[in-house]
């Protein structure tokens, strides 16, 4: 399938999304300083370790998402079979209802009938999954002006939220889990009314349906996994500072994370469209847009390294609480490139290519690797900076053999067709 309207990416798409993920920069730099300068360690580190958490909570749609957008991810929403959809939106709605209640009952009664930041992950999972459903479809149907405002107004009454539980008292971590669990709840409302075309006709049967879901799910499967594992090696680190650390030494880990992670989400501002676009490409033409992502990857990394210079000097100043977080910001900002290089190019480029297995093949390589480094740099030197360094190396492993894959992949197909032989 071609592109439509003849462009990779439109300037106003990339605008539109471009404006919501500035919208959340605000957001994770003000949420970022406020939260552990004006609240304790345990406060902080109360409200990572759900952040830490929740981002696993997408093991518990088993690739579903993943699937309907590999299927279905060439086609805008006149497009889609909304017989089909019917089906799925109200099937995996109930599934997602039963496993949250389940897994909220066990988190509940495993700690003796105390309330955890985990308690609010298996909370939030039937509201974060079947958010990530409807956004997904909001997407790869090239809706993003849709997306971008939800996103937006996301983050803005996210922000508003915690500065007015700061200014009031915030009585702990809880305070902000519960005020996202409402947020997660008005949002996923709206998502669900912007997508009732593919709900309200209540038409079709589970039992027609059947197969065509057991597909999508088979379709997804390895893409999921590659993302949980993507996401063990993102967090692999943070991880072990949870576990086998305390408190403080978490919370001055998860900031000099935090900026990482922040720094990645200005690079990767236009990264919602690029998939979409991919998608619709010929792939005679994705050896030229992969090498396009690379360098953007590159230039706009170097940019953001300029700035996380002057981090330190703002910690030093505002945060001196958090001064311990610098040498782990110096280690950890060596990530940031081969973690834009494999998010915004290679990632991209493997599920546009349909190289759901490969991809998956990379991620359980990476995966392993970073538990494997990351349990004996604990065990040899019991400190978090040669995690830190594992975490660098890990990244740079995981790009590369991704890198290698891709190259392999396109080598093969325009050797086959005669492309690029001048």
């Amino acid at each position: 399938m071609t592109v439509k309207e003849g462009g990779f990416i439109k300037r106003s798409d990339v605008i539109r999304v471009g404006a919501s993920n500035i919208m959340a920069l605000v957001t994770a730099v003000i949420i970022g300083l406020a939260l552990p300068r004006f609240t304790s360690y345990e406060t902080y580190a109360g409200y990572r370790e759900y952040t830490l958490f929740i981002g696993f909570s997408g093991l518990l749609h088993f690739g579903f998402v993943n699937g309907i957008a590999l299927r279905y991810g060439g086609l805008y929403l006149n497009e889609l079979p909304v017989v089909t959809f019917s089906v799925y939106s109200r099937v995996f709605a109930l599934a997602e209802l039963i496993l949250a209640a389940i897994l909220t009952f066990f988190l509940y009664i495993v700690p003796g009938g105390c309330i955890t930041p985990l308690f609010f992950v298996g909370l939030n999972l039937f509201l974060e999954n079947l958010r990530a459903y409807f956004s997904t479809i909001t997407i790869f149907t090239g809706r993003f002006r849709t997306d971008a405002m939800l996103q937006f107004l996301y983050r803005g009454v996210q922000l508003f939220g915690f500065l007015m539980i700061l200014w009031l008292g915030s009585g702990g971590w809880p305070g902000f889990l519960i005020f996202t669990t409402v947020l997660n709840t008005a949002v996923l409302v709206i998502y669900a009314v912007c997508n009732s075309a593919l709900i309200i006709p209540f038409a079709g049967s589970i039992l027609d349906q059947g197969p065509d879901m057991i597909k999508t799910v088979r379709r997804g499967i390895p893409v999921l996994l590659g993302e949980q594992l993507s996401l063990l090696i993102l967090e692999a680190d943070s991880i072990f500072a949870r576990l086998f650390f305390d408190a403080k030494q978490f919370s001055v880990y998860s900031f000099a994370v935090y900026i990482i992670v922040t720094a990645y989400t200005v690079i990767s501002s236009a990264n919602t469209v690029i998939f979409p676009y991919l998608k619709r490409q010929e792939e005679k033409d994705l050896a030229r847009r992969y090498k396009e992502l690379k360098l953007i990857s590159l230039i706009l990394s170097l940019i953001m390294w300029v700035f996380l210079i002057l981090c330190p000097v703002v910690i030093r100043r505002l945060m001196p609480g958090y001064e311990d977080s610098i040498p782990f910001l110096y280690i950890l900002s060596g990530t940031l490139l081969f973690r834009t290089l494999q998010g915004m190019a290679c990632s991209n480029t493997m599920k546009a290519l349909d190289m759901e297995k490969e991809y998956f093949a990379c991620c359980v390589a990476s995966g392993a690797a970073a538990v494997i480094s990351d349990t004996a740099a604990y065990m040899i030197w019991r400190d978090l900076c040669p995690i830190a360094v594992c975490s660098v190396l890990v990244f740079a492993f995981w790009y590369f053999i991704c890198d290698h894959m891709i190259r392999k992949r396109l080598m093969v197909k325009t050797g086959k067709s005669g492309i690029d032989k001048k």
